[in-house]
């Protein structure tokens, strides 16, 4: 049941391929295992691997390199439960075990199997690529290479592109080859990018396994893709924040005033460029008017609640009640002074907007249960509230207020 061939147009990799049994297609993003086998062994382990595949008649797309490489087996399973019987064969037999060369640093791994998932990317290609930008930049400033400068490198790179949606057109430019964007439209090659950069991202900071689990998830979680490629069609523009500000007052006044069913026919009369049913009490539609258009607010209504009006009022509503925010803000705190306390204050910084607009609370450490505590009582948008409220949507000042408070306590305990 394996197809074994050798293209004319990729005679560099022996291909195999089983694609017959559809009912192990649980996943449209497959997971990417890879090998690393010297000379000697290569055709010991090929032989044992692919027989082991053909026998549990395994879904797979994978290929063998005519060169010794840190990926020359390759193997792409479309199934969580496949990926488990593939790799307890592995762990179980001490021969192939024993014939594994250590993967790249620069992955997820297992028992020295690497693993990854790229869609229609290349990991390797994409982590080289930066690698190569990486060490150019270093050189050109006279500075020395270290694992630290290419995190903060690419943790730039992730935050700038994907995160705030600045120097896209530089980007793919960049780093996009133009074949891609033949066969794909732009927002789909930018999400393979996002997935790709954060996947290479996690595995420098994060060791346990069941990280690399919870993005093959989300990377096959079609609801999530869909959006994540819809956020790229909405251009985030720098003073977008401003704006939320805006909105969000006009939105508590008028509710305070009316109730929420007044606020809900005011905004869907905002969409027509028609704020009159919004309350003038505080200056709030006037300021509106001056600061908002409709486009502006199917903007931030897309980015914050994909589309749903009601989702976005209730969040802001939800969020102004002193009662409820008082905890989440000391959650919030907590989850920053630890971070900052193990890893400092570019990952904490990092941390921030990965909560806020991915909504993504992996970057915080979890050292005192500071990670679980924020996810399992804050959202990305509550977050940007607090911010919003304290710190006039300056993430960076939010940060260095509660550092400073750290420290300050730390005095005083002295």
């Amino acid at each position: 049941n394996i197809d074994v061939f050798n293209s004319e147009n990729w005679k560099y990799f022996c291909q195999f391929r089983n694609i017959h049994n559809n009912e192990k297609s649980h996943l449209f993003n497959p997971i990417k295992m890879y090998l690393s086998v010297s000379k000697e062994n290569i055709e010991y382990v090929a032989i044992n691997i692919f027989d082991f595949l053909e026998k549990n008649n395994i879904r797979h797309e994978s290929k063998i390199a005519s060169e010794v490489r840190c990926d020359d087996v390759v193997i792409r399973i479309y199934s969580k439960d496949d990926e488990e019987k593939i790799f307890n064969y592995i762990h179980n037999n001490e021969s192939i075990r024993n014939k594994l060369m250590k993967p790249i640093p620069f992955c997820f791994q297992k028992d020295n199997i690497g693993y990854a998932i790229d869609g229609n990317l290349s990991y390797n290609a994409t982590l080289s690529s930066y690698i190569k930008k990486y060490i150019n930049t270093i050189n050109n400033k006279n500075e020395l290479a270290s694992i630290e400068g290419f995190y903060k490198y690419i943790t730039n790179i992730y935050n700038d592109v994907f995160i705030n949606k600045k120097n896209v057109d530089d980007y793919i430019e960049k780093y996009v080859d133009d074949r891609d964007l033949r066969y794909f439209t732009k927002e789909e090659i930018l999400n393979n990018y996002f997935e790709v950069t954060k996947l290479i991202i996690l595995s420098i900071k994060e060791d346990k396994f069941i990280y690399y689990m919870q993005m093959v998830d989300q990377c096959n979680n079609k609801e999530l893709v869909n959006q994540n490629i819809n956020n790229f069609r909405v251009k985030k523009e720098e003073n977008l924040d401003k704006k939320i500000i805006y909105l969000n007052k006009a939105i508590l006044e008028t509710y305070k005033k009316y109730g929420i069913d007044q606020v809900v026919y005011a905004c869907q009369n905002a969409m027509n460029n028609n704020f009159n049913a919004f309350t003038n009490n505080n200056n709030a539609r006037e300021n509106l008017i001056k600061n908002l258009n409709r486009n502006d607010l199917k903007t931030i209504i897309d980015l914050y609640a994909n589309g749903n009006i009601k989702e976005y009022l209730n969040q802001v509503i939800e969020n102004e009640k002193d009662n409820k925010m008082s905890p989440k803000i000391v959650y919030l705190n907590e989850a920053i002074k630890e971070t900052y306390l193990k890893y400092g204050i570019d990952q904490t910084i990092s941390a921030m907007y990965y909560a806020i607009n991915k909504g993504d609370f992996w970057y915080f450490t979890n050292n005192n249960k500071a990670r679980d505590n924020l996810y399992n009582n804050l959202t990305g948008f509550e977050i940007k509230t607090i911010i919003d409220n304290y710190a006039n949507g300056d993430i960076y000042k939010y940060v260095s207020q509660t550092i400073d408070l750290i420290k300050e306590n730390n005095n005083k305990s002295k």
